[in-house]
């Protein structure tokens, strides 16, 4: 399956809705599923739309690293500026299991085992030991509906 590398925040917006558009710097003919794996960096930037700053966070026990999280389907790739977006619909959770990333668009082998609720995907990601058995963090990660939320409350 193709697949593709997004850091931690950017993939957590995307399966909980919040993000729609990937943005790159370079364009794919791909249309159709592809496999999201979050990269397996702890540390991502993230841009706060409410005060218009970037912050730091180190993503390590709250979210998994390294490991396929969902499949969208692919369908369009448009350029814009000095950009291209990605557009995207239809996002289901997988069951985790470790992928190691790559620069632009690669192939896993693996078939992934879909999971409905999201719910239901985080708790798996606690029992498994994926991120800490926090009920807070549990909590925050079910209820938020964005990073920039689950970050700065």
């Amino acid at each position: 399956m193709k697949t593709l590398s997004v850091r931690a925040p950017y993939i957590f917006d995307i399966m909980k809705g919040a993000k729609t558009v990937e943005y790159r710097t370079w364009q794919t003919p791909h249309r159709g599923d592809l496999l999201l794996v979050s990269s397996s960096s702890p540390w991502a930037s993230y841009y706060d739309e409410k005060d218009k700053d970037w912050y730091d966070y180190n993503f390590k026990g709250s979210f998994p690293l390294g490991y396929a999280m969902c499949v969208i389907n692919l369908t369009e790739c448009r350029k814009v500026e000095d950009q291209y977006n990605w557009l995207f619909d239809n996002v289901r959770f997988v069951k985790p299991f470790p992928v190691k990333g790559k620069l632009h668009l690669f192939e896993v082998e693996e078939k992934p085992q879909y999971i409905k609720r999201l719910d239901a995907l985080i708790k798996l990601w606690a029992k498994e030991g994926l991120i800490q058995d926090d009920r807070i963090l549990i909590d925050n990660l079910i209820t938020t509906q964005s990073v920039a939320e689950f970050i700065y409350g």
